[in-house]
């Protein structure tokens, strides 16, 4: 054992006592915690500087037919051929929803050999 290692040893020892625990009384100073709300001058809200940065991000958008709430076990009755009844009248405009959120209604249109909606209604925020 060298000289450098004898003498961690030794201090080791004499911080944790004959028993091997740690020793008690140790001074533990207290921090100071600032006050972030107070540090943070920050007002969110959209600016058209802030709206600027998100405007090219792309997000889906559903059209939304109909619901229908079924079972498990209607749906696993389900085969090629089975018709699922909407809860939506023929001719009603559909939903256009992006996540939870309505945010048009629309009529389908076939526009080549695709589907498209017509938007006849923009739900505003109240």
């Amino acid at each position: 054992m060298t000289q450098d290692t004898a003498d961690v040893e030794d201090t080791t020892a004499e911080s944790q006592g004959e028993t091997g625990e740690e020793t008690q009384g140790a001074e533990v100073a207290p921090i100071e915690l600032e006050d972030f709300a107070a540090a943070a001058q920050v007002t969110p809200g959209a600016s058209p500087d802030n709206l600027g940065r998100v405007m090219d991000v792309r997000v889906p958008m559903t059209a939304r037919i109909g619901i229908v709430h079924k079972t498990i076990s209607d749906v696993i009755d389900l085969v090629p051929g089975s018709i699922v009844d909407l809860e939506r009248n023929a001719g009603e405009p559909i939903d256009l929803v992006i996540g939870d959120k309505l945010i048009a209604r629309g009529e389908i249109v076939v526009v080549k050999d695709r589907y498209g909606v017509r938007i006849v209604e923009v739900i505003q925020d109240d």
